[in-house]
């Protein structure tokens, strides 16, 4: 929300860029914990400064596992660990191609069906659909929880859950990596979708993709537009108008705990700040004077609601 001069965005251009930066989104739920089980596979994808694990995502409609990864990691290597096995044979109904534990994926076709059946000393322990996608050029974010699960988050959008966040540029490189103090659910119709929208607070005040400094932000789902850029295009035209206090915002791919959670919008909270809406707090100012804030009468009825201070601010006409 940080002020803009001289900014002119035709909504044809804009329409055109969000259309090309569109990544593979979905409304599936997501399901699972980390899998121990022998030969149930997880994948790596290694850099030079980054190694980062990434589950599969079965989806229960088609019976296909799909290992959804993100645009960057297509330059990079992309490894498999079969949990004990020995190796995976992958069958596009015209070749075979056997990858042992631990190699490189680079011999497999993206957007192709495999039949996977992996190996344990001559024996096959595991099978399945199994098909390669990637995003298009679009940042990355991976966020772990401290459980390592979103079970409690996704119950009650009153929970909230401390863990680790790291966001990559769409070349691979790191923006941010941060404690994050939590992640909790927000929404109110969209809360019921089985995609859900969430709040993050970083441990410290971060410029997110150009954003400005904050440790506030918003994910959202998007979960009712089937074109995914409805949100977007009004966020951006708001911004292009120079609009005060619209906030800026950036899709990115979000994995939770290793699992593809699908195309979100990263966007800024609306909230005072000299980052964000630049007035004058009057929450702060009425708990220096009022000496009765914590314990004061609550008053209010259809119309409005409020507290009886004690006392107010010299200046009570900023805040709004």
């Amino acid at each position: 929300m940080k002020k803009r001069t001289g900014l002119c965005v035709s909504l044809m251009g804009m329409l055109f860029a969000l259309m090309i930066g569109i990544a593979v989104g979905n409304r599936y739920s997501h399901t699972g914990e980390w899998s121990t089980s022998e030969g149930e596979p997880f994948f790596w994808i290694k850099s030079k400064k980054l190694e980062i694990n990434v589950r599969l995502f079965e989806n229960a409609q088609d019976e296909i596992s799909y290992l959804f990864l993100p645009g960057y990691s297509a330059a990079q290597n992309v490894f498999i660990d079969l949990n004990g096995a020995d190796y995976a044979r992958f069958d596009d109904g015209t070749d075979e191609i056997d990858i042992k534990n631990g190699r490189a994926l680079s011999s497999l076709k993206e957007n192709t069906v495999y039949e996977c059946t992996i190996f344990r000393d001559g024996t096959v322990c595991r099978d399945m659909k199994l098909c390669i996608m990637y995003s298009q050029n679009l940042p990355t974010l991976f966020i772990e929880t401290e459980s390592g699960s979103m079970g409690w988050i996704d119950a009650d959008k009153q929970y909230k859950e401390p863990g680790e966040f790291l966001l990559v540029d769409s070349n691979g490189s790191v923006a941010c990596i941060s404690d994050l103090k939590h992640i909790t659910g927000r929404g109110n119709e969209t809360w019921q979708k089985p995609k859900k929208s969430y709040g993050i607070r970083l441990s410290e005040p971060a410029d997110l993709l150009g954003m400005g400094k904050t440790d506030h932000w918003i994910l959202l789902s998007n979960v009712t537009d089937d074109v995914y850029i409805r949100n977007k295009i009004t966020y951006d035209m708001a911004v292009a108008a120079d609009m005060e206090g619209a906030p800026e915002s950036a899709f990115v791919d979000l994995y939770v705990n290793g699992i593809y959670h699908g195309l979100y919008q990263l966007s800024e909270k609306v909230e005072i700040d000299q980052e964000r809406v630049s007035i004058r707090n009057l929450e702060l100012e009425n708990k220096k004077v009022s000496h009765n804030y914590r314990s004061a009468e609550l008053f209010g009825n259809d119309f409005l609601k409020g507290v009886l201070l004690d006392k107010e601010p010299v200046d009570i006409t900023g805040g709004y």
